[in-house]
């Protein structure tokens, strides 16, 4: 299994349990220079959601999950180029008041094209989409073959 950590700061892996990993974790400082138009593959694993009375409910049918990632990607300064949903399920945990929690995630690949490399940059940075604590929104980028 390979664990991909996305942070701002350098990990302090003396944090993790001794002989937790089989073999000594790396990392590397990167800063995105992104241009407009430019095509990227991209990786999201997210909870789409939807806000029906007042709570959110987990997008299920692959049509709308794709139209809630085409609506996420124009705020958040991408347009998709092609996508495909997979590896749906659902995950449960408690929220911050103790209620327990269950989160429709999926993840998605495709290519995008930058429209707003500075959008698209924060959504790196931050995340895209609910559920963050439990995981979701980190979107992951790499060049076009």
């Amino acid at each position: 299994m390979q664990v991909i950590v996305q942070s701002p700061n350098v990990p302090v892996w003396s944090l993790v349990e001794p002989n937790y990993f089989l073999k000594e974790p790396s990392y590397k400082m990167i800063e995105l220079k992104l241009r407009t138009d430019q095509k990227l593959q991209f990786r999201l694993r997210a909870n789409p959601t939807v806000k029906s009375g007042g709570k959110r409910e987990g997008i299920i049918r692959e049509d709308e999950q794709l139209s809630w990632l085409e609506r996420k990607g124009k705020s958040n300064g991408f347009e998709i180029v092609e996508a495909r949903s997979y590896g749906q399920r659902m995950e449960y945990g408690k929220g911050r008041d103790e209620n327990e929690l269950r989160l429709f995630c999926t993840t998605f690949d495709g290519t995008l094209s930058v429209a707003d490399p500075r959008k698209l940059i924060d959504a790196v940075e931050n995340g895209i989409g609910s559920g963050k604590g439990f995981g979701n929104g980190l979107l992951s980028l790499a060049r076009a073959e």
